[in-house]
Formats: C-alpha cells, sequence, structure tokens
C-alpha cells in the first residue's frame, strides 16, 4: 500500500459517500476533557499536545474533534487530515508537505517519528495556519530533542477516568443511584479507569487487557527510551509501590529490598512519574525549599493497573481491610487530582493529616480519610487543631468500608473534572 492510499485509508470523510454515522466513534460519549480541547482548538493557533499512558482514548478525542468540525463547525472535509503513525509508517515530513493550507491536521501516535519536535517546530514557525493536534504516549513530553516546542504548543495529559467519568461514559449521569452502590465502586476500583473495559464483560478479560494491552507495552516499550538496564528491578519497584499506597517512601529499604542503590530508586520513581504512574505528594510546609526537601508519599495514578499488577482477582473479598483502607486513600487522592494540581499531606512528628490542597483564591483544605463509619468529635477535634496550624478548613471522608455512600457523595460529586 503506498502512502496515499494509506491516508486515504485513514480519512474516510474525503469521500462522496461517506456517512458520519458510520464513524465508530460516533455513538460514543465524550471524555470530560473534550470541552477543554475543543476550546484550545477553537480560541488559541497553538499545536495541542495530548499525552498520557496507553489505551485512555486519546486516538478517540481527536475521532471526536474531527466529528466536531463536520457536523457542528461545517468546516470542510477534504481540510480535516488525520494520521495514525506506526513502526511501519512513520514519515511526517510528507504528511505535513501534502497538507493543503488552512487545515486541520491530527497527528496520532507520533512519538513513533524520528525528530518529530524538530520537524513539528520548524513546520509551525513556517506559518502555514495549520491547526494541528498530535497525541502519543506519555513517553513524548520526554522525548529528546535539538529543538524545542515551547511556546508553540499547549500540552493536556489525559488522565484515568475518576469515579464521575466513568458512571457518565457508563449511564450517561454521574449522578446516577449506581454511585452509591457497593458493587459498582468495586468494579470502579478494579476495572473502571480505562474506557475500553466499559464494553469488557467477562472479570478474566478485564485482567488479560489490562496486562496485555497497557502493563506489558509500558515495560517493555514505552520504557525504552529512559535506557532502563535493569527492567526487572524497574517493574519490582512499581510491585512494591502498589502493594504500600500512600506510604512514606524509605529509599533505603527499597534500595536493600530490590536490590539497587538509593540513586536509582529516586531515578526510576521519578521515570513512573513521567509516565503517569505514580503521583509524589510531599509533605507541607510554607517553605518551598522546605516542601522540596521534606519525605514524599508515593499513590498510584491508576489502581486499576496496580491491582492488575499485583495478581488481586477480587477487591470486594479480598481478606483484609488493610489494603482496602490504602485503595480507598488512594482513590481520594485520584479524585482530589483531578481538581488540584498539586497535593501535599501534613505531617510534625507523630501528628498527621493524609492530604492538603489550596484553592485558586489561596484557601487551604484539608482531607482526612478514615476507613470506619463514624470518627468521634473528640478524634475530629484532634485532626481540627492539625489543620489548624496549616491554617486549613478540615474535611473528615469517613468510609464504611461495607457501606461507602456518604463519603463517596461528599468527594465525588464535589471534585469531578473540569
Amino acid at each position: 500500500m503506498g502512502d496515499t492510499d494509506y491516508i486515504q485509508l485513514q480519512n474516510p470523510w474525503w469521500r462522496k459517500d461517506f456517512d458520519i454515522t458510520t464513524l465508530k466513534e460516533y455513538p460514543l460519549k465524550h471524555r470530560f476533557a473534550f470541552s477543554k480541547t475543543q476550546k484550545i482548538l477553537k480560541e488559541t493557533k497553538l499545536m495541542l499536545q495530548i499525552s498520557g499512558l496507553r489505551r485512555l482514548g486519546k486516538s478517540t478525542l481527536m475521532k471526536h474533534l474531527i466529528l466536531d468540525l463536520i457536523e457542528n463547525q461545517h468546516v470542510v472535509t477534504n481540510k480535516i487530515v488525520f494520521c495514525e503513525f506506526s513502526e511501519l509508517y512513520n514519515d511526517l515530513e510528507s504528511v505535513l508537505q501534502s497538507t493543503p493550507a488552512q487545515s486541520y491536521l491530527f497527528l496520532d501516535e507520533i512519538q513513533y517519528c524520528q525528530d518529530w519536535k524538530d520537524i513539528l517546530k520548524h513546520y509551525y514557525d513556517i506559518g502555514t495556519a495549520v491547526k494541528i493536534v498530535f497525541s502519543g504516549s506519555a513517553t513524548i513530553s520526554y522525548t529528546k530533542s535539538k529543538e524545542s516546542l515551547l511556546g508553540r504548543f499547549m500540552p493536556l495529559k489525559l488522565k484515568p477516568l475518576n469515579l464521575a467519568e466513568y458512571l457518565y461514559l457508563k449511564y450517561g449521569n454521574y449522578e446516577n443511584p449506581y454511585l452509591y452502590n457497593q458493587t459498582e465502586l468495586w468494579e470502579f476500583l478494579e476495572y473502571g479507569e480505562f474506557p475500553e473495559l466499559l464494553s469488557i464483560g467477562p472479570h478474566e478479560l478485564k485482567k488479560e487487557y489490562l496486562q496485555k494491552s497497557v502493563l506489558e507495552p509500558l515495560f517493555t516499550q514505552d520504557v525504552l527510551l529512559y535506557n532502563i538496564e535493569k527492567k526487572s528491578k524497574f517493574a519490582n519497584l512499581f510491585k512494591v509501590v502498589s502493594s504500600d499506597l500512600g506510604q512514606i517512601v524509605n529509599k533505603q529499604n527499597i534500595a536493600q529490598e530490590i536490590g539497587i542503590s538509593r540513586v536509582v530508586v529516586d531515578k526510576y520513581l521519578n521515570i513512573f512519574e513521567d509516565l503517569g504512574l505514580v503521583k509524589i505528594v510531599p509533605n507541607y510546609h510554607k517553605s518551598a525549599r522546605q516542601i522540596l526537601g521534606s519525605d514524599k508519599k508515593v499513590y498510584t495514578v491508576s489502581l486499576n493497573l496496580s491491582l492488575a499488577y499485583l495478581g488481586i482477582r477480587d477487591l470486594k473479598n479480598f481478606p483484609t481491610n488493610y489494603l482496602k483502607g490504602h485503595v480507598f486513600e488512594n482513590f481520594a487522592l485520584n479524585e482530589l487530582s483531578q481538581t488540584y494540581d498539586t497535593v501535599y499531606y501534613w505531617k510534625r512528628q507523630q501528628k498527621e493529616v493524609d492530604f492538603i490542597v489550596q484553592t485558586g483564591a489561596g484557601e487551604k483544605i484539608a482531607y482526612e480519610v478514615k476507613s470506619k463509619k463514624i470518627v468521634s468529635e473528640r478524634e475530629t477535634d484532634m485532626y481540627r487543631r492539625y489543620t489548624n496550624q496549616v491554617g486549613a478548613e478540615l474535611n473528615m471522608i469517613c468510609w464504611d468500608i461495607e457501606n461507602p455512600q456518604s463519603a463517596l457523595r461528599k468527594l465525588v460529586l464535589g471534585h469531578r473534572p473540569k
């Protein structure tokens, strides 16, 4: 198949007999990030970069933008160009040269193209008036290049679904009564963060999907860019993090357990963060320097991936509530991270509060997550004294592990993605 045929095949809207409803993405609901990408495309001349873990719906998001251009903005279809790159086809320059002026150009899986940043920079700087949207794995922000795209693009990092978005994609309403269904919560924690899992029935196939479509490519392909020599040690560290969610990182102990140096532990954790696998949470201080030097906690960005990697088949019936408590705390962190870019914990000696966030207006809010139905007034007062030291308003999130409805409503509906 020649280059022309390959591009023609990927742009069915160029055909005279094209029916928009035949695109497989047409009936799918938009991810919450759609409105933001739509606004960037409409209101700026900058390129739009969409990155994130595999299988989060980056390609579908691009197709929904294309559908919007055709159906709602009535853009001439031959002015919309889509190209998905691969190891077999990665000729970015050819695609750019054949794209007409005043067009919309969508470039999927751009990490397969050599020197793509240099090529895009040159193309953007000569002023072709082509609106460009490009996507790739989480590694594209790390790609080495002679040139920088700084000031030429708007980045959007697509995150795993949170509970509200999961319920919306599944039922069309994030305030659906299923929000208060215990079984629905366990389903989400184990299999609800990746859009495609909504269309896969048996749990065995869901688990296989996470293993083969996300984890295996991540640890065999995505990590190649980082020149990791001890890939088994790298994978083992993710297992350690997944089994000890939300704990202060003791680099010396981890280094001895896995058989690597503390320096390598640091390096691997930074790579996990760069890949979008973990979120590193520092201890809150007024001084930025103290925050930088503070002990850090590590949480997983995707509980689905961590539980799959640990081989946990049924969290609901897991024999201990210890892991469940840490999973709920991590879940709370992920919900808060949809609203707040930076989340801290607070600890002074034996005094500790799970999360501290700061609003755009500069107000601080504290969240303490408890795996029990009721917290006594005495205990609440104790945490209030702690948060007064920070100047933060206290929110107690009390999980009754067998009946978590009230905590879900307070946390999830209060922190829907923008």
